[in-house]
């Protein structure tokens, strides 16, 4: 049976999720060696490697989200020479953000950012804000918005824990962002967030609604964690 152009787009997408939860959670999931060995694959219809590939595939509007997925689960466990092609993606990966409503997309993108964007020298960090399609003032909206929207189901269950990692490492490394948090009023919606955190954050794989394997810090630590560095550094301003 001869599948048509629209139809395969589909079945590639099915396959990709599929293929991203494999690698992101059974195979890369806290596994330094098994990230290695995914990184070093090489796919039939060329000499480029799984890590090459995925940062190909990253930038394309059908699967860049199941990349940004697969990326993120590798990116702590893995080398710096690995690491460098994807930090030099986080202006663009910024932008897409900033421009994307969709949830799914949301979480895979700051989960991978947070990550990446700890491991910028001074230099880095401070060049992707002199982006004029990144300004600090809608990172810090788009943050305080998801802080707002606890998930109900288990679909984007990481979204509010990775923003409130990127928000931690944005108050260690720039005052800037220090001064727009506060003004935002960052402290009372981590203390909201503190008050109706839903079961599915503190997990990471799941079987059905079901949580399977927990995060490796609750997510009430991370916000209580959050709101120490909060405060410390607005007594600092």
């Amino acid at each position: 049976m001869q599948i048509a152009k629209g139809e395969e787009i589909v079945v590639a997408t099915k396959a990709g999720e599929a293929l991203t939860k494999l690698f992101s959670t059974s195979l890369a999931l806290r596994n330094p060696k098994n990230c290695e060995r995914i990184l070093k694959l090489n796919f039939a219809h060329g000499d480029t490697n799984s890590l090459g590939t995925l940062m190909e595939l990253l930038r394309n509007e059908e699967v860049g989200t199941s990349a940004a997925r697969i990326l993120s689960s590798i990116f702590t466990y893995t080398n710096s020479e690995n690491q460098a092609p994807i930090c030099k993606a986080i202006e663009f990966l910024m932008m897409k953000l900033l421009k994307t409503s969709d949830m799914e997309a949301q979480e895979a993108i700051i989960g991978l950012v947070a990550k990446a964007i700890s491991t910028l020298s001074t230099n880095d960090f401070e060049k992707i804000w002199t982006n004029k399609d990144i300004p600090r003032e809608d990172v810090v909206k788009l943050l305080l918005d998801i802080l707002k929207h606890a998930p109900t189901t288990t679909r984007s269950p990481c979204r509010r824990r990775y923003a409130i990692e990127l928000v931690i490492v944005l108050l260690e490394r720039d005052e800037g962002f220090v001064s727009l948090f506060i003004n935002a009023h960052l402290g009372d919606e981590l203390n909201e967030t503190l008050q109706n955190i839903s079961d599915v954050e503190n997990f990471l794989l799941f079987s059905g609604g079901a949580g399977l394997v927990p995060h490796s810090e609750e997510m009430e630590d991370l916000i209580e964690k959050a709101l120490q560095i909060f405060n410390s550094s607005m007594s600092h301003k």
